[in-house]
């Protein structure tokens, strides 16, 4: 599975390469070189040049490789010819023997579900939530940073100060004294306090949030209610496979699974077939009047097609690609195959997609 090579992050990265390099050769050519403002604006003006250059042209670049390689992927899954390959069979074989079955470390299956769906939603929202919170933190920090350092410094003169001069003597009391009369001193406190406690909030509502996922499920699935126990000691103990914040655990009486946002269990004797469902998401930064390539990411999906008393309930799960064949092979070898998956392919922005980048396997071309 491809993970997406953000072109922003490479592209600044290029970027100040090349502004350090035209900064030496600046150095370089003249001993003497000193920051004029005309030496500065021509190196300045260089640099805008070459990163306008990398972000125009790079991410082209980038994505017409990257089709070319998705056309070869959908050639091979058509032909039947990528899990078979010798190559994918050798990664494979690694990553069974690297990779033994496990359950999950979590003491109870609302906890596991819980830290899921926060680090879902941390990966979804980090850009909004720290633009968020440092607005707030700068704004506390601004109205309150003056205030505070005059009201701390007052209180030292009291029973505060005090009990600080009793505790470890006087010259503690004047260390914080020239402390909190620094005005930046106290903005920096004010800021970091405000940030942390903002982060402490949005946290605890997604922890509030993440409590009601199971019970909504045993809601829509009251044939499941007087089996909950069992449900859960399943969840915790039986073989588990973790992606991201993606988890699936099969036992020899359920599946249960887990997308960051649903919750799923069916009776392992009720799926009738499974599959692959390959998504390839093109992703884009977006502004308001354009967007940017940023990559692609794959994602290898096992479709669970049931049957039965959990007949409504079909389901698809992300999955590295190399767990999804072992769980084709140690426990669905009847009813699965390779042949024919489902392809599905969209364009998204990275502003709604939870990036499960650098934890699952690139594609094996």
């Amino acid at each position: 599975m491809e993970y997406i090579k953000f072109s922003l992050s490479r592209d600044l990265l290029y970027f100040s390469i090349f502004a350090g390099i035209i900064g030496f050769l600046f150095y370089k050519l003249g001993m003497d070189w000193t920051f004029t403002p005309e030496t500065i604006f021509t190196c300045l003006a260089v640099a805008v040049i070459i990163g306008i250059i990398l972000c125009i042209f790079v991410p082209r670049r980038r994505e017409r490789k990257n089709e070319a390689a998705f056309f070869h992927f959908c050639r091979l899954l058509k032909t039947e010819s990528y899990f078979s390959s010798y190559s994918w069979q050798q990664r494979y074989s690694r990553f069974c023997r690297n990779n033994p079955l496990h359950s999950l470390s979590s003491f109870t299956l609302k906890g596991d579900i819980s830290y899921r769906y926060i680090v879902m939603s941390i990966k979804r929202d980090i850009g909004t939530a720290s633009i968020i919170s440092i607005a707030v933190g700068i704004y506390f920090a601004s109205v309150m940073s003056e205030f505070l350092g005059t009201y701390l410094c007052d209180e030292l003169k009291n029973e505060p100060g005090d009990f600080i001069r009793s505790l470890f003597g006087s010259d503690a009391v004047v260390y914080l004294d020239n402390f909190f009369k620094s005005r930046f001193n106290v903005y920096f406190i004010v800021f970091i306090t405000a940030v942390i406690t903002e982060w402490f909030l949005y946290i605890t509502v997604l922890y509030l949030l993440s409590l009601r996922i199971f019970n909504k499920w045993l809601k829509r699935h009251p044939h499941y209610l007087a089996e909950q126990d069992k449900i859960k000691q399943s969840y915790l103990h039986c073989y588990a496979f973790e992606c991201s914040y993606f988890c699936t655990v099969i036992g020899s009486e359920y599946i249960h699974a887990f997308d960051g946002r649903n919750f799923h269990t069916v009776n392992i004797n009720n799926v009738s077939h499974v599959k692959w469902l390959i998504e390839k998401y093109k992703v884009y930064y977006e502004s308001r009047s354009a967007k940017t390539y940023a990559g692609d990411e794959y994602r290898f999906n096992l479709k669970f097609t049931c049957g039965g008393t959990d007949i409504a309930d079909d389901f698809h799960i992300t999955l590295d690609q190399f767990q999804g064949k072992m769980i084709m092979e140690k426990f669905f070898p009847d009813i699965s195959n390779d042949i024919n998956p489902d392809i599905k392919y969209s364009d998204i922005s990275s502003h709604y997609l939870s990036s499960i980048g650098g934890c699952t396997s690139s594609l094996v071309l």
